[in-house]
């Protein structure tokens, strides 16, 4: 297990590494986006081990997670205000989601977009309603804005005006065209009040899991893929701390959404790099589980791919991993007769601000 994983989940004691292996974790961490959480797990265990100008970097870093939670709750009141009308339930997916929740993690937690989820039928109308709140299209060109409409499993995403924040509107988590995908109904119709925030919905707990697994696990760039698998750690413990069954409900809702296969990855890859102790019963409840030819295989490539990208930790062959699970991505997400001509499309193109997606 890595020296950030165990600290993570205080498997190793801080006074137990060297001060090159705490200059390792916080380089790790900053790679992986998780440096505001490592610094609240060494900050509230100090040791004379501690350099004050690791101190600081911790300290900053807790600053910027603070001022990252401000700014979002600030963005869900001004949400709230432009789709106060709209007689549907609005989503909040992912970091929002854990946010709005209070889960505890995630006021530990660097935030960039915002995610939202909104039935197909009030797409039209949400987007107008954000429009004359300040958000436009950060696509201009109509290349973009055809791909997004017709192939994508959101809008073209949306930068504030004034204050700069984005948000990505979905009306489903996968996009039509992938080889497993799922309308934003389903999960729409288990959506649950949020008690903080009672203008916005958030995913039902087991949802909001396997929505996570189906993001990392069906996206080409792993880049925060370690702060992303955490995430789902730390929602299973959350959630299971309330029902010890809950992985077997996951699962079982996993497969009637038809998305086990990701969520097979999601439980094996957080035993992997976060909970050991996690039992293996969840494979033989998985019903599309891998062949063991292609279980090998993503094994090399995500025990790979997932490890931040620092000379203390990177693996051998991690960029070629890398390279293999984005084209991996690409092949899930639309077919060959669509792939293609969209990729020799952004090879080409002078015009567009989305390279290859």
């Amino acid at each position: 297990m890595l020296p950030i994983c165990e600290l993570l989940t205080e498997q190793v004691l801080l006074e137990h590494l060297s001060e090159q292996q705490i200059d390792d974790v916080i380089k790790q961490a900053r790679k992986s986006r998780l440096l505001p959480e490592v610094a609240d797990k060494i900050l509230a265990k100090p040791t004379d081990k501690m350099p004050m100008s690791f101190q600081r970097h911790l300290h900053s870093a807790s600053i910027l997670s603070n001022a990252h939670q401000r700014a979002i709750s600030w963005e869900f009141d001004r949400i709230a205000s432009a789709l106060e009308q709209i007689d549907s339930p609005v989503v909040l997916l992912k970091g929002a989601a854990y946010l709005a929740q209070n889960i505890e993690h995630s006021r530990r937690r660097l935030y960039g977009d915002i995610d939202l989820l909104v039935a197909h039928d009030y797409l039209e109308e949400v987007e107008d309603r954000l429009r004359w709140a300040g958000w436009v299209s950060t696509h201009h060109n109509d290349y973009d804005q055809r791909y997004y409409r017709k192939w994508m499993h959101e809008i073209p995403p949306l930068q504030h005006a004034k204050r700069g924040s984005t948000l990505d509107v979905h009306h489903r988590i996968l996009p039509p065209t992938a080889r497993i995908t799922l309308p934003g109904e389903p999960l729409i119709d288990k959506a649950i009040q949020c008690e903080q925030h009672p203008f916005f919905f958030v995913l039902s707990p087991a949802d909001q899991i396997i929505h996570s697994a189906a993001h990392l696990f069906s996206d080409g760039e792993q880049d925060h893929g370690l702060r992303d698998l955490y995430d789902i750690y730390r929602l299973l413990e959350h959630f299971q701390a309330d029902n010890p069954q809950f992985i077997e409900l996951v699962v079982e809702r996993a497969n009637t959404l038809g998305l086990s296969r990701f969520m097979f990855y999601a439980l094996r890859y957080v035993r992997k790099f976060f909970a050991p102790e996690l039992s293996l019963s969840y494979e033989k409840f998985c019903e599309a589980k891998p062949s063991n030819a292609l279980l090998t295989l993503m094994d090399i490539l995500f025990t790979r791919a997932l490890v931040p990208e620092h000379s203390s930790c990177s693996p051998t062959g991690q960029g070629l991993s890398q390279k293999a699970l984005y084209i991996r991505g690409h092949y899930l997400r639309m077919p060959f007769k669509l792939l293609l001509p969209h990729l020799l499309r952004k090879a080409f193109s002078t015009d567009s601000k989305e390279t290859i997606r």
